[in-house]
């Protein structure tokens, strides 16, 4: 990819934060659809949940072209806010999400002092299939300071699968919960790289 470079998003405009939170939305929208149908209100409930200095985008002429986030064993690249949930969904159905997309994106998901996690990896449509998410993992193994690497993918999404194991991640277990099934989603693979 030609003119590309990769950006902690802490470093960008909003605007760039706003087109990753749109590229979020939209790559995982079928996982979120059960919250809302309605993408602009997602938008508004992820955007201020982002922790941008774990979130790194793939620029292409200054236009997000892709996304990882990586979190470690303190944190993750999302933390579901009450106050942000409540101030978008209303009191009841605000603390229901805050408390179980909290479960879900917010607990730290790797224990070892040395160990990431890649909380999400999207491509713009145009993007795809053009070695985008290939240079974003690329990126995360080999500028951010970890021993391993762990990741989650749907079970079905094949050309991911592919994708992780072509770059050496093995499939550590498999990933089902009651919320994930409330969340639409039926199974996961755990993936792990050993990266040192």
């Amino acid at each position: 990819m030609e003119n590309t470079e990769i950006r902690c998003l802490n470093q960008l405009e909003a605007s760039h934060v706003q087109q990753t939170a749109a590229l979020l939305v939209d790559s995982f929208f079928s996982m979120f659809k059960g919250i809302t149908k309605e993408r602009e209100l997602l938008q508004r409930l992820f955007t201020p949940c982002m922790q941008l200095d774990l979130i790194y985008v793939l620029l292409k002429e200054e236009r997000v072209a892709g996304l990882i986030a990586v979190s470690d064993s303190r944190r993750r690249a999302i933390v579901m806010n009450e106050e942000t949930c409540v101030s978008v969904f209303g009191p009841v159905k605000g603390k229901i999400l805050a408390w179980q997309l909290g479960k879900m994106l917010s607990i730290p998901a790797v224990k070892g002092e040395r160990s990431g996690y890649v909380d999400f990896i999207a491509t713009s449509p145009e993007s795809r299939r053009k070695g985008v998410g290939g240079q974003l993992l690329t990126f995360a193994e080999a500028g951010l300071d970890f021993d391993e690497l762990y990741l989650d993918v749907l079970k079905d999404n094949l050309p991911a699968v592919s994708l992780y194991e072509k770059m050496g991640y093995r499939t550590e277990s498999l990933k089902k919960s009651i919320l994930m099934r409330l969340a639409g989603i039926k199974a996961m693979y755990i993936m792990k790289k050993k990266l040192r």
